[in-house]
């Protein structure tokens, strides 16, 4: 009886977790042709103070890959090849949105970019 009461806590504790997290996850593509030395620039999107974009994985084949975030809260990605390169490259930028301020944001996007670097 007494196994009984705890693997009916602990299948109550289960469910009461997996219905708590309400977090969203959404992965974007964006496919780009750029020119050796060219900046691409990637408008991420608006974010509060709790939220934000982080790159989750770096490209491989640059002189520049950084995100910025400016006086308005937009985030933009930014992009330069390697001087003379040409071929692909690819970076994931992961976003966090949707924090109430104190709990944890509750809509993550990957958006993957996927550069195609010509002459």
């Amino acid at each position: 009886m007494k196994n009984f009461h705890l693997l009916t806590a602990l299948l109550t504790a289960l469910l009461f977790f997996s219905a708590c997290n309400k977090e969203k996850v959404e992965r974007t593509i964006v496919d780009k042709t750029i020119r050796n030395a060219e900046i691409f620039v990637h408008t991420v999107g608006a974010f509060g103070d709790e939220e934000g974009a982080t790159v989750s994985r770096q490209a491989s084949h640059y002189t520049t890959s950084i995100l910025e975030r400016d006086l308005n809260s937009i985030i933009t990605y930014r992009y330069q090849s390697v001087p003379g390169y040409t071929g692909t490259d690819e970076v994931e930028i992961k976003t966090s949105k949707g924090s109430d301020g104190s709990g944890p944001n509750t809509q993550i996007q990957y958006i993957t970019i996927r550069l195609t670097i010509t002459n």
